[in-house]
């Protein structure tokens, strides 16, 4: 049986995203300290890597990296350093106990355009890199994982768009068991007895250009996938940053 273990949207240099209790960046010679809503991210991080073990693989879909933030000149941001931020992903990866990272990219305008930062931690982590998507293939079910998946502010639909995806991967012949995406910060799944379809959850508590287009609070978390054969079985672990929280974090951020 494998065990995999699928996580995304660290959005690791933001603010509001995942970042370990002590970086220390040797190339930057830079000390960056976690604020109360990166501490919470991280002891939830740090009790996942526990409750889950040893797993065969982490599937991570996107945007492990957050960017410079150029539309707010770097507002919001622990450090604009694509490289510290680069290696501060890696940090909380090599955390899990696997051996194999299976890696796509995030959105450009996070991980960048020229040489995505994503691309850079899943080389540093010596793992397998999808570009925009991937097929891969855990015993005799196939993943097929893309970062970018389509929001809907109403929550009643926001599994249509994936299942059209599915349907037309179906109508191409194309054998794919489980869809997974990231990228919308809002965990979702549907599915029928063809396939289903899984948005993950995040990694990042609310920011700014969230809190000012939408009210709704991301789903943080994860999910672990167990396979054998043709069967598997699958269960998510979801929370949000409590409210608190992030509102003091928004004053001063």
């Amino acid at each position: 049986m494998l065990k995999i273990l699928c996580v995304s949207d660290l959005h690791c240099g933001s603010l509001s995203g995942l970042m370990s209790n002590k970086f220390y960046d040797e190339i930057n010679r830079e000390d960056l300290f976690q604020n109360e809503v990166q501490a919470f991210l991280f002891d939830n991080w740090v009790r996942m890597c526990k409750d889950v073990g040893r797993v065969d693989k982490v599937v991570v879909c996107g945007d492990l990296v957050d960017g410079l933030n150029k539309a707010e000149h770097g507002k919001g941001q622990s450090t604009t350093d694509m490289m510290t931020q680069c290696r501060m992903a890696v940090q909380l990866l090599k955390m899990i106990d696997t051996s194999e990272y299976i890696v796509v990219d995030g959105s450009p305008y996070h991980t960048g355009w020229e040489i995505s930062g994503d691309l850079v931690a899943c080389d540093m982590l010596g793992g397998t890199w999808g570009d925009v998507d991937i097929d891969v293939t855990f015993e005799n079910v196939t993943f097929h994982v893309r970062h970018h998946e389509s929001w809907s502010k109403d929550p009643a639909g926001r599994h249509t768009s994936a299942r059209k995806e599915a349907n037309v991967a179906t109508l191409q012949n194309e054998d794919i068991d489980v869809f997974l995406r990231g990228h919308t910060h809002s965990f979702n799944f549907n599915g029928d007895k063809r396939n289903i379809t899984v948005v993950t959850p995040c990694w990042k508590g609310p920011d700014r250009f969230m809190r000012k287009k939408n009210i709704e609070i991301p789903d943080c978390g994860y999910i672990v996938f167990n396979i054998e054969g043709i069967d598997y079985n699958w269960e998510q672990t979801v929370f949000n940053v409590p409210k608190q929280l992030f509102r003091k974090h928004l004053i001063f951020s």
